[in-house]
């Protein structure tokens, strides 16, 4: 029997960029054969099968033609529309038009889907707004934040669409699956500080940042903490336990950054810390990195730090985590895509949600070299962190992140979560603590 090829024929420019969110949409997720031809006449997008043909018009790239000129901040659209159309009803429009065409040989769709899927995985929106010089951007100028759709896995809401269309032709696709849950920590502190850093660093709270009322918290925490003899900072075990109860498995991200250093709260060479990294690969769960803030656009900092962690753990036990702050540019996703198998730093700060319109992994795009990456961004979609900022009691919490874990569910895709360990049992989130296991419980009931 013939093998089944798809043909799809595209545009003769932003070859590179179609050509990689064709591989993600097609390849990597529905597992589709096809065979990409380009036409330096074609002005859209045309699937051919058998005698009937799919075309989904182009309202981006014919735009921007030459290499790299889409990557202005005019073309990022203003707000997200939906289409009202039949067939194509609610979904979600960042570049296209809200039309639909269907008979019995040719189906016609307005949205232009691929470039709408390119512009949420690659984020090239970030790098304009503020990422590539700072390595973070406003969440408040990001598209999908300024169109309330931070709860909209939107290129999961294409591929769904595109799996109905691909149905009527009669393509057969074997779509993958990535359903998996991912309980990650970052490890930002590993024990209480000596009496002498506490007071150093309460000094650039109050006087350099003019966190008055923060470094008195602290300092009353700190005492607490040395008068009851407590570790507030050592839960793995406690963490583990659970976790293993319900048949799940903890990532905890080190940092590994030296007295001295940009971001350091303790060293990954000390014993204690050491004996505790070890404990978990004991166990069976997982350590990854959190490199520090002065990493992402420093690659000697980077590797030294990584470099550190591996004289512990051994090669190749690291094969991903997550920034420290989430500072990311062009340059840190390629320091990445160098030594790591994923990273797991896109997600919203003031948000749960999907940073990147998917709740599966997927492969990055260098935006400069105008490829595909090695790495796969496993996007986190909720964190305790977002609750903290958001300043939520922990029943708001909970509605929220299951609200999120519905949507992904929905999808059979991946939840990832980040509840930082130093958190869990810090004095300031005790009334937060439950709020994780019961996070946990519902989790394992997903599987």
């Amino acid at each position: 029997m013939k093998e089944q090829v798809l043909k799809i024929s595209i545009p003769s420019n932003n070859v590179k960029e179609r050509q990689y969110i064709i591989s993600v949409l097609l390849g990597d997720v529905l597992n589709i054969n096809y065979r990409i031809e380009v036409d330096d006449k074609a002005d859209c997008t045309s699937l051919y099968f058998e005698d009937k043909i799919f075309i989904i018009q182009d309202h981006f790239w014919n735009n921007n033609k030459s290499e790299l000129s889409y990557f202005q901040l005019e073309n990022i659209p203003p707000i997200v529309r939906f289409a009202s159309s039949n067939h194509i009803k609610d979904l979600p429009i960042i570049y296209g038009v809200d039309y639909y065409e269907e008979n019995a040989q040719k189906i016609i769709c307005g949205i232009d889907i691929f470039a709408s899927a390119f512009f949420c995985l690659t984020r090239w929106e970030e790098f304009l707004l503020g990422r590539e010089k700072t390595g973070k951007c406003d969440e408040s100028k990001l598209l999908c934040v300024r169109s309330n759709c931070t709860k909209r896995a939107i290129v999961n809401e294409y591929l769904d669409w595109l799996k109905v269309t691909f149905d009527k032709m009669g393509i057969i696709y074997s779509a993958n699956s990535f359903h998996k849950i991912m309980v990650t920590h970052d490890v930002d502190r590993c024990y209480l500080s000596s009496f002498a850093v506490l007071i150093k660093n309460l000094f650039g709270l109050a006087f350099k940042d003019k966190q008055y009322s923060k470094a008195i918290t602290s300092l009353k925490n700190y005492l607490t903490y040395k008068v009851k003899g407590q570790s507030p900072f050592d839960c793995y075990d406690e963490l583990m336990d659970y976790s293993d109860k319900h048949g799940l498995k903890n990532y905890f991200y080190f940092k590994a950054c030296l007295s001295g250093e940009s971001g350091w709260t303790y060293s990954v060479s000390e014993p204690k810390v050491t004996k505790s990294i070890k404990n978990i690969l004991r166990r069976g769960h997982y350590v990854g990195i959190h490199p520090s803030e002065s990493t992402f656009d420093n690659n000697s900092q980077f590797v030294c730090e990584y470099q550190r962690l591996c004289a512990i753990v051994g090669e190749n036990v690291i094969r991903g985590g997550r920034n420290h702050g989430l500072f990311y540019n062009m340059n840190t996703f390629n320091q990445w895509n160098n030594l790591f198998q994923y990273d797991s730093g896109l997600g919203y700060q003031y948000y749960n949600g999907f940073r990147c319109g998917i709740c599966y992994p997927y492969h990055m795009f260098d935006i400069v070299k105008r490829e595909k990456m090695d790495i796969l961004e496993i996007p986190f979609i909720a964190m305790d962190s977002v609750a903290m900022r958001n300043k939520w009691t922990p029943e708001e919490t909970l509605i929220d992140v299951k609200e999120t874990f519905a949507i992904v569910n929905k999808y059979q895709g991946t939840i990832c979560i980040n509840w930082h360990s130093n958190l869990i049992n810090a004095i300031e989130r005790k009334h937060h603590k439950d709020v994780y296991f019961k996070i946990v419980k519902y989790l394992a009931n997903l599987l």
